[in-house]
């Protein structure tokens, strides 16, 4: 633990604010230095509280909060591990590129697949953007993007059928052409 850790003193400093906003620091430090690499599994919570000097509690709302930011994540009977992208995909609005071309940007395998594949009446909201009349018809694309079958995103789109026509043999496959 004290290679992983290697100034656990950081947790006993009265300015750092929470206990546990300093034990996430030292977990995103020990990530940040190496000490942590993607896919790692964190101590077990008891192991860190003991080596630490802290609650169990505090262990756990540290790691649940990375665990929202995607910094960690948890597998139920398997513990917690370092997330591979370290946290949230971001991606510059500067220079636009497809989810496929920027997945792959990064060594990863992108793919999708379908939730919804479907043609319906629009809303009247749908309508008015697309600039359609009520009696037109629209096509509803929903389909879950994951790299390297870790879940990315959730794509939503409506548009009108002659721009997207629905294909019954569309595959999982990544389909950005």
């Amino acid at each position: 633990m004290i290679e992983l850790f290697p100034a656990p003193e950081r947790l006993t400093d009265e300015e750092g604010g929470p206990l546990y906003v300093r034990l996430q620091a030292l977990i995103r430090d020990a990530i940040g230095h190496g000490r942590l690499r993607p896919n790692d599994a964190l101590p077990a919570e008891r192991e860190m509280a003991a080596s630490l000097g802290v609650s169990r509690v505090t262990v756990r709302k540290a790691i649940q909060g990375l665990v929202a930011e995607g910094v960690l994540r948890q597998r139920h009977g398997s513990g917690t591990f370092v997330s591979r992208n370290g946290g949230r995909v971001e991606q510059p609005l500067s220079r636009l590129t497809s989810f496929t071309e920027d997945m792959r940007s990064r060594g990863l395998v992108p793919t999708a697949n379908w939730i919804e594949r479907s043609v319906g009446m629009p809303t009247s909201a749908e309508a008015m953007i697309l600039g359609l009349s009520p009696a037109d018809r629209v096509s509803r694309l929903h389909r879950l993007r994951l790299a390297d079958n870790e879940p990315m995103a959730i794509e939503r789109a409506v548009v009108p059928p002659a721009s997207c026509p629905i294909r019954r043999s569309s595959t999982s496959r990544s389909m950005t052409r």
